[in-house]
């Protein structure tokens, strides 16, 4: 599948999509393994003893927690995936809470890591909320990793991350609302019939009002100030 057909083909994808999709690569693909070990600066790659999706204790939510063992030593990768939503309140801060907490705990947890996963332009390097994160991992750079084992089913996956970057770049399409436009249009007829109307409003007559969607559902009339 190409990228034109990719565009017509896949669905659009969310965060959870992304996060089962993240899961299993962990566990069963060394390459994108490595990846996450090197944006960690480990000397060696790491091994995904366990992985659990959308896990949460008192500070939040985890979106993929995985067990990992490092040489001799046991601990935990936590991530936190985001396709375009902004960070909850404290949210980066309480990724390294948690993950201090797990070490403190003393439960078979020597070591414990937090990283994000992220389109390259919702990434902001210089910003005090990204640099709480160990490793910040792009969509882009995961997409190759997947790509590189050269499977049809590995070119599949890192189509459908490629394609969750193209909609987050695009995440609003405006699309015409006659029902709307025709209401607007209705009402001012009625207002100016009975009231002189300011000049702005005279373009309520030619302004056509839209719903923007979205994964968020998000929907707003265009221009009607």
């Amino acid at each position: 599948m190409d990228e034109f057909e990719a565009s017509h083909l896949l669905p659009r994808l969310y965060e959870r999509d992304i996060d089962v999709l993240l899961q299993e690569e962990l566990i069963f693909n060394d390459g994108v393994r490595r990846l996450f070990s090197t944006a960690l600066k480990l000397h060696e790659t790491f091994h995904v003893l366990a992985c659990r999706l959308s896990v949460v204790d008192a500070s939040g939510e985890t979106d993929v927690l995985a067990t990992i063992s490092l040489g001799s030593r046991k601990g935990v990768l936590l991530i936190e995936n985001k396709i375009d939503a902004s960070f909850q309140s404290r949210q980066p801060e309480r990724y390294r809470e948690r993950t201090a907490n797990l070490v403190a705990s003393g439960e078979s947890c020597e070591i414990a890591f937090c990283a994000l996963v992220a389109p390259k332009n919702y990434i902001r390097e210089e910003h005090a909320d990204f640099a709480r994160f160990d490793a910040i991992v792009s969509y882009e750079d995961l997409a190759a990793a997947i790509a590189a084992q050269e499977e049809p089913r590995s070119r599949h996956r890192a189509t459908l991350l490629r394609r969750a970057v193209d909609q987050a770049r695009h995440s609003y399409v405006l699309v015409e609302a006659p029902a709307v436009t025709s209401l607007w249009q209705r009402i001012y007829q009625i207002a100016s019939s009975e009231y002189a109307m300011p000049p702005q409003a005279t373009a309520v007559r030619t302004t056509s009002s839209r719903c923007g969607h979205d994964q968020r559902r998000r929907c707003r009339s265009s221009d009607m100030a």
